[in-house]
């Protein structure tokens, strides 16, 4: 029997919110063997919930834009009605087919994101799921944007800040009303530990 690959992900780019846990993010991954397209993850902060799916590159052939690289004479479920999705993204339909066909990992990504938004996340993922607190989903996007530094910092410290200021949430205590933070990495409120720091170290130590 043959051995399978098994994909390895990367986190791309986060193309939400600078802050998705309280305000939603669009992740996007990339398979760093080579062998499975790149997918997205989007997360809706107010429910909580996850859609996953694959960002599929698509063809246009003979006016058809297929998501179906074997069969492009098939179109995409979406596809025969453009105008509408391109409209509400404030995209002209050229345009919209060009990201789609095109090599641009970010333009596709930001395609199928508008299809998602337009449609419903749910018809790009049908078996979506959702966590059942926000401390779970903070442990999660912690995960997911841990080892990743959109610029080297000039110090240590500074690279702690940036990483650490993406995993607090929000909480507000019950009987005081008063507000706090807790940290979705190591659970500390209004604090961390050292461990905390792991993936912040790492990132601005490797980062060229």
């Amino acid at each position: 029997m043959t051995a399978t690959n098994q994909p390895v992900w990367d986190l791309y780019a986060n193309y939400g919110d600078v802050n998705p846990l309280d305000h939603g993010g669009y992740f996007v991954f990339v398979d760093t063997t080579g062998v499975y397209q790149p997918e997205a993850v989007h997360y809706q902060a107010e429910t909580r919930t996850v859609h996953r799916f694959i960002l599929e590159p698509c063809t246009y052939v003979n006016s058809v834009l297929s998501d179906n690289p074997s069969h492009p004479e098939i179109s995409a479920w979406f596809a025969d009605n453009l105008q509408a999705p391109a409209d509400f993204g404030g995209y002209s339909v050229a345009d919209l087919i060009a990201d789609f066909v095109g090599d641009e990992l970010s333009e596709r990504a930001m395609a199928w994101h508008l299809i998602g938004e337009y449609y419903g996340f749910d018809n790009l993922d049908h078996s979506p799921y959702a966590f059942e607190t926000k401390k779970e989903a903070a442990t999660q996007i912690a995960k997911w944007m841990g080892d990743t530094m959109t610029a080297k910092p000039e110090s240590l410290l500074d690279a702690a800040d940036a990483f650490l200021v993406r995993v607090l949430y929000h909480e507000t205590n019950e009987v005081s009303g008063e507000a706090f933070t807790v940290c979705g990495v190591c659970q500390e409120v209004d604090g961390h530990t050292d461990s905390c720091f792991i993936p912040a170290m790492t990132a601005w130590a490797t980062e060229d």
